[in-house]
């Protein structure tokens, strides 16, 4: 494959890089479908997993604060489940278009403003509040890097749009 690879040539004391291919490849990757739908899926698989990790915490299967006995008191359903009342908070997760931006090659994915919770507050507002902890809620962290296995399918959708970029503009 020739003009694909970086070069680097040496002349007495100098280094010449050619970066002409790889100004190419990165042309071809910017304007190319492949990696822009790459970055969609991301979001995708990032929101599936935020929502994935919010209801095994929210059953008591991670690190986020027991509720108060005056808190499942309180509750009319889902007692002893952690921000799951009447699902309300989690239901808009799910809802989440995901992806909030997909330009220059870069992708933010999460809770987005504007769609609004039971108790008034923005979902955005109200996911800040337990993402950060706020008076007497304490901090349960929903928006968080992803695990492991989600990292390592992120990596491989990648790979598999680059090496598509790649093919498609003959580098």
């Amino acid at each position: 494959m020739s003009g694909s690879a970086v070069f680097v040539y040496m002349e007495d004391t100098k280094v010449i890089i050619n970066l002409r291919s790889l100004k190419r490849f990165e042309r071809n990757i910017s304007s190319g479908t492949h990696v822009k739908n790459a970055l969609e899926e991301w979001g995708k698989i990032y929101n599936e997993f935020m929502v994935r990790r919010y209801e095994k915490f929210a059953a008591g299967g991670g690190n986020w604060r027991r509720l108060k006995t005056e808190t499942v008191k309180r509750k009319k359903q889902n007692k002893y489940k952690v921000l799951i009342e009447f699902g309300d908070l989690l239901r808009k997760l799910k809802a989440q278009a995901a992806i909030r931006k997909t330009a220059s090659l870069s992708v933010s994915a999460g809770v987005t403003r504007g769609a609004m919770h039971r108790s008034g507050l923005n979902v955005a507002d109200l996911v800040t509040i337990h993402q950060l902890g706020r008076g007497r809620v304490p901090a349960r962290q929903i928006v968080v890097q992803p695990d492991a296995a989600t990292k390592k399918k992120l990596v491989d959708i990648m790979d598999r749009a680059i090496e598509r970029e790649r093919r498609a503009s003959g580098s």
